[in-house]
């Protein structure tokens, strides 16, 4: 079982990310930003990045051509809300979106598809790759940070609760 280490530095043996998360085993700054009835988003649990969203399904699948057509139809519709909000609510411009399906996918037990939106901010301009970026991100773990990641996932819980 693979040893990860939260935001808060927990450090768990889980099988499955998505449902250790799922089930609470473990936490993510702020917690759950929304839960809908096949998708979740929350903070990274990893990357202190204050925005740093992750859309994640529910069950393990491990890409778009797996969707079911009600996933189909709440992923685009909850992917769009959490880009709009993070634009208008959070000011943020620019994202980078992380997708890897070969990362999700596991001959023994595929994880849950998930799709990350980092926020574009200009020190990640000096840093050629995310694995740098991600790196010199863990360096920024302090409680300064981590209150401005509070405050973004309280904004974006606001947000979703209009919906």
């Amino acid at each position: 079982m693979p040893t990860i280490s939260s935001v808060n530095g927990e450090k768990k043996n889980i099988k499955c990310i998505g449902c250790a998360l799922q089930k609470g085993i473990i936490q993510t700054q702020g917690g759950v930003v929304f839960e809908g009835k096949h998708f979740e988003i929350r903070q990274d649990y990893e990357i202190p990045v204050p925005g740093f969203f992750v859309l994640s399904s529910k069950r393990h699948i491990v890409g778009f051509a797996d969707f079911n057509n009600e996933e189909k139809q709440e992923f685009i519709e909850v992917l769009w809300k959490l880009r709009k909000g993070m634009k208008e609510i959070l000011k943020i411009k620019y994202i980078d979106l992380l997708f890897r399906e070969d990362i999700i996918e596991s001959k023994i037990n595929p994880s849950h598809f998930h799709i990350a939106l980092l926020p574009k901010q200009k020190w990640m301009n000096e840093f050629k790759s995310y694995g740098e970026i991600f790196a010199e991100a863990k360096k920024i773990n302090n409680p300064a940070n981590m209150k401005q990641i509070e405050i973004a996932v309280d904004k974006m819980k606001n947000y979703f609760s209009k919906f």
